[in-house]
């Protein structure tokens, strides 16, 4: 069976499934944030080519454990709530928190978020 494209995936996407990119599926379950990374029989095909995500399951294990480092730290952050390995797939479970993105505030406002994560390091 040939790789599936990213619009292939999406017209077959699971509930609660919110987000699909060429690493990883995002889902929404009431306040539960879920990223999972791609199977490989998920990986998608673009342009002509296969793309292989590069440490897929690593990636998402390791932003769980920089979690539950950073938990304690007075950074605002998601609550981790579990992050494992299972069938093929690295999965990290949060809570939902809304929320604007950096690229969604003018400079000055960036700016000042910035100020107050600087102070969070100290």
């Amino acid at each position: 069976m040939a790789p599936p494209t990213n619009s292939e995936l999406n017209d077959k996407r699971e509930k609660h499934c919110i987000a699909i990119s060429p690493e990883r599926k995002h889902f929404r379950v009431s306040s539960t944030f879920v990223k999972r990374s791609l199977r490989p029989c998920e990986w998608q095909k673009q342009d002509g080519y296969m793309h292989v995500p590069l440490f897929n399951m690593e990636r998402v294990l390791n932003e769980g454990a920089c979690l539950l480092f950073l938990a304690d730290t007075g950074i605002p952050l998601p609550k981790l709530l579990g992050c494992f390995e299972d069938d093929g797939a690295a999965y990290l479970i949060t809570e939902y928190v809304d929320g604007v993105g950096m690229n969604d505030l003018d400079a000055e406002s960036q700016a000042v978020v910035a100020e107050e994560l600087q102070g969070s390091r100290s």
